[in-house]
């Protein structure tokens, strides 16, 4: 499984929650 550190920075900044910063890929 790998992941999606640009995505999760995106994700992180949009949700907040430090607990799901890792999008899949």
């Amino acid at each position: 499984i790998k992941y999606d550190t640009a995505g999760s920075e995106k994700f992180k900044s949009k949700s907040g929650n430090r607990r799901c910063t890792f999008n899949y890929v």
